[in-house]
């Protein structure tokens, strides 16, 4: 459970809190070991999940090698339990409740389901065929990280190397001020890097196995459209800032279907997050990924 604020300002009335749940990539084996050995209770919970995804998900997580645990039908659904095991934890010993809830990528699903608006059987079927159909998708294409690179010149990159090549090259994550990330084919994400780095702009390629959040996960977005759209939300007073749009608003499920190729709108988030209000960010998941975006954001 990471939080980039000490724990007594959770309780302070003058604070809001977000709950952020992170999103593929920050996986690793053994990530609920210290769960299962400091809160035995959770091992109920794990149980539960393991029922509804039919997979051994402790196994998974605790003595797959790195290979398996990186298949995106396996990573989605561990990465998921933990969250909610971490989500279990932090009510029970804390009472913790967030102000306003975001999840990245396929943390948006654990923010749902966290904030009440998805029953955790149903949030395990979707994303178990979630996995499952991005699964299908693996070699199409990479990602790449780009660090401090200023926005319009990558954009321009894309365009020049989209428009001479026919390549498909997407931002798939905005994720901070000094981080992009893009999305696309194996040979257009190499000419990114290419370009990039001869105009002296750090890139580093993304540990996953598909072009997640481009055009290319188009026929994904088809696939899981109907069954999306037929899941049944709760309606309650929580608010979930959605990928998608990156803004508060009333949830809706097509905001979830559009997240599968549209980009990840992360700093939209938090600056709707921030012009909120919250100034406490509670990271529900393994490690430390998204409190780290923090640091590059004015205000926070």
């Amino acid at each position: 459970m990471s939080s980039p604020s000490q724990p007594r300002q959770m309780s302070s009335s003058n604070s809001k809190i977000l709950a952020v749940y992170p999103g593929q990539g920050s996986q690793y084996t053994g990530m609920c070991r210290s769960l299962l050995v400091d809160f035995p209770y959770v091992r109920e919970m794990f149980e539960q999940v393991e029922e509804l995804f039919g997979m051994r998900i402790r196994h998974l997580c605790l003595a797959a090698n790195r290979k398996e645990l990186m298949q995106t039908m396996n990573t989605q659904p561990c990465l998921f339990a933990v969250s909610m095991a971490y989500q279990t934890v932090l009510q029970k010993e804390a009472g913790f409740e967030a102000d306003l809830y975001a999840g990245h990528s396929l943390g948006e699903y654990s923010a749902l389901t966290a904030s009440g608006k998805l029953p955790l059987d149903t949030a395990c079927r979707l994303v178990k065929l979630r996995g499952q159909v991005m699964q299908a998708l693996v070699g199409k294409g990479e990602m790449l990280a780009v660090i401090a690179g200023n926005l319009a010149t990558v954009e321009r990159c894309l365009k020049e190397i989209e428009n001479s090549s026919g390549e498909i090259i997407d931002l798939a994550n905005y994720n901070s001020p000094k981080q992009l990330v893009i999305s696309g084919t194996a040979l257009g994400i190499r000419a990114v890097e290419e370009q990039l780095n001869e105009l002296a702009i750090k890139c580093i390629r993304v540990p996953v196995s598909a072009p997640f959040h481009s055009r290319l996960m188009n026929d994904a977005e088809q696939e899981l459209r109907e069954v999306i759209m037929a899941t049944d939300f709760i309606d309650n007073d929580k608010l979930v800032i959605a990928n998608y749009r990156g803004e508060i608003a009333p949830y809706e499920a097509n905001f979830l279907v559009k997240q599968i190729s549209s980009p990840v709108h992360w700093i939209k988030t938090i600056d709707s997050a921030i012009a909120y209000g919250c100034n406490v960010c509670v990271e529900v998941g393994p490690k430390r990924v998204l409190t780290s975006l923090l640091r590059s954001f004015p205000g926070w």
